[in-house]
């Protein structure tokens, strides 16, 4: 049992990640239904919720994400208002780690934090991309009790040049795909 279940936008594949997360909380699973996503992804994703669930006052949403760091920045303030100390992230399954560690940069140790993953068909970059940002999850542990702001404020800052630099990298065919496909 979880305070809430947290479901996180992914564009084309937020379709899995609200139907796991519906079917979830329809088991009563959580009270609170928190869905985190940009302006596109939590628009279908809570409108999906809606439709499909009777309890739609726990139901919470945010569209303000365009980034994982970003979901669980905004999450945050959600989670902090409802008083949540547990919570279920539902995720693709390639994304679950990071997800996790994004997570637990921004609320720490006082809450429990698990995560499911669902079984989707991200393409190539996206997976390749996962590859290479799970790389960098050393900086998390530098950016442990940093203010919210600052930890955002560093990811906004890289975000744009490495997503750049790795989808020129694809593009030239510099990386190479270890198996992704």
């Amino acid at each position: 049992m979880y305070d809430a279940i947290v479901v996180l936008g992914g564009g084309e594949l937020s379709e899995g990640r609200i139907n796991k997360a519906i079917s979830l909380y329809k088991q009563g699973i959580a009270k609170y239904l928190i869905i985190v996503g940009g302006k596109d992804d939590y628009e279908k994703m809570y409108k999906k919720a809606l439709e499909e669930t009777e309890n739609i006052k726990n139901i919470y949403f945010d569209g303000n994400s365009s980034s994982t760091i970003d979901n669980a920045f905004y999450a945050k303030k959600i989670i902090k208002k409802l008083n949540v100390r547990s919570i279920l992230i539902v995720t693709s399954k390639f994304h679950v780690k990071r997800a996790v560690k994004s997570f637990e940069l921004f609320l720490g140790n006082e809450y429990k934090i698990d995560a499911i993953g669902v079984e989707d068909n991200p393409d190539t970059f996206t997976l390749l991309k996962e590859k290479y940002l799970d790389e960098i999850l050393y900086l998390y542990d530098y950016l442990k009790g940093k203010e919210d702001e600052e930890i955002k404020a560093f990811f906004d800052t890289i975000r744009g040049p490495l997503n750049k630099i790795l989808k020129r990298a694809y593009e030239l065919g510099l990386v190479e795909n270890h198996g992704i496909d």
